[in-house]
């Protein structure tokens, strides 16, 4: 199925019954996995970096400042998403409401990564076509560090959400015969989402060297 695909991207690209029955079969793999990861995001265990994060946030809720009054060695935008949502816990007189903001804040990370699948299906249909974005996905789904780290309160997923933001519009800077304004758009909006990720996680420094290479490539 998956080499009836490739060969598809290589320049067949006329759509039949069994391709569409394909797509089916693939995205309803994909419903039935992303559906198992809101269960399992609500009973697995605790890392330790999940109260790490949790603190910083709660932190910044109760008026601290990161770097200031307190040591994280994080960026703090992933933290700042999160402080908002104590409002509606009580978490420090009511041991109840505290778990529950643990599992809730699961929930949230659960909801990003079905963002980290659309934004990959996207990138996919952008860079071949629909079938590459399926493929995209479920291939994605078959990783160890999507299981490891999507599901837990951690920036990572929301740092790849920007990060998918960026090549996505650097994909369609670079695609067709884009007018000059739409292009210099497309990489403004794509130099955003860059920014926002490295203010999401540090680590996202480590990518650098590689989007200059292939920046210059495009140029």
């Amino acid at each position: 199925m998956i080499h009836s695909w490739i060969a598809k991207s290589m320049g067949q690209s006329k759509q039949t019954p069994h391709s569409l029955l394909e797509r089916r079969i693939v995205l309803s793999i994909v419903a039935l996995f992303y559906v198992l990861g809101a269960v399992l995001s609500q009973r697995r265990a605790f890392d330790q970096d999940e109260f790490l994060h949790v603190h910083s946030a709660w932190s910044i809720f109760k008026g601290l400042l990161p770097y200031r009054d307190y040591f994280d060695h994080y960026t703090p935008l992933f933290h700042l998403f999160l402080a908002p949502f104590f409002h509606f816990f009580k978490v420090e007189i009511d041991s109840a409401d505290a778990v529950a903001f643990f599992l809730f804040a699961r929930k949230l990370m659960w909801f990003i990564s079905g963002l980290i699948l659309l934004l990959t299906f996207w990138l996919g249909k952008l860079w071949r076509n629909t079938e590459v974005g399926c493929v995209a996905m479920l291939f994605l789904l078959s990783t160890e560090v999507y299981w490891n780290m999507a599901l837990e309160i951690r920036p990572d997923p929301l740092a790849v959400v920007f990060w998918l933001l960026y090549l996505i519009m650097v994909v369609r800077a670079v695609q067709g015969d884009n007018e000059e304004y739409v292009k210099r758009r497309m990489f403004a909006w794509s130099g955003l989402f860059l920014a926002l990720g490295f203010l999401t996680i540090q680590k996202l420094v480590y990518a650098f060297p590689g989007l200059a290479v292939g920046t210059c490539g495009t140029c």
